[in-house]
């Protein structure tokens, strides 16, 4: 995705390593973690340094820093290998969002679950999207750091999203967009049904705050097998 070999040339900077993030995941985390669309691969790194089995998988190999155990894929398409291996799955970073509707994400979930071990956890992240669709932001605040800047645009069309980002760093200047499905709670509830998992627990964010569909930035649900 041109998006994301843009975004690949400050994305650390631009969505740093978060320890808050970290210990939530960490709760879960058991004896093995896989990362679903691990990015610069910061947390499997993170893992790997608590001493943690971990793995990754990263659609856009541009975005690929830390490399061990760290693998180009699809969130569509885990490997058979997976099956049954990991205590926990996450898949952060609004990640999800680029499935193309409900029944995608029930697939992309099915897949999650078939890669966890009895009595798993998986973890996803997505961006409120019910307060989104509700409130209709132009944009999302903007993100600006010393030497990034990073401005992030929101049109609407025929069920979807499209999210254009303007991406100012080193000097130059980027611009490019992906379009993005809309998935709120209550989509990603039923699909985690579907998809096998027995229970699904929102918080609004990763410090474990209670889920608001008005006032929540963000959605973390915690899928239990």
């Amino acid at each position: 995705m041109e998006f994301y070999r843009i975004l690949a040339k400050a994305y650390d900077e631009v969505f740093p390593f978060s320890e808050t993030t970290f210990g939530f995941l960490r709760k879960y985390a058991g004896t093995s973690v896989l990362d679903v669309g691990c990015a610069t691969g910061a947390y499997v790194k993170r893992f790997h340094e608590e001493g943690c089995e971990a793995e990754g998988i990263e659609y856009v190999p541009e975005l690929m820093k830390y490399r061990i155990n760290i693998s180009a894929g699809d969130m569509r398409r885990l490997p058979e290998s997976f099956s049954g291996r990991f205590s926990l799955v996450y898949c952060i970073g609004n990640t999800l969002a680029h499935c193309t509707d409900a029944e995608d994400a029930r697939s992309i979930l099915s897949g999650f679950a078939r890669s966890l071990k009895d009595g798993g956890t998986a973890v996803i992240q997505i961006l409120n999207y019910a307060g989104i669709l509700e409130k209709r932001p132009a944009e999302l605040p903007l993100i600006e750091t010393e030497g990034v800047r990073f401005k992030r645009e929101y049109r609407y069309t025929d069920g979807r999203i499209e999210f254009i980002g303007s991406l100012t760093a080193g000097g130059q200047a980027y611009s490019s967009s992906v379009m993005l499905y809309p998935l709120t709670h209550t989509e990603l509830s039923e699909a985690a049904v579907k998809a096998g998992f027995s229970s699904c627990v929102h918080y609004g964010d990763f410090a474990g705050t209670p889920f608001n569909e008005a006032e929540s930035f963000m959605l973390v649900s915690v899928l239990g097998k």
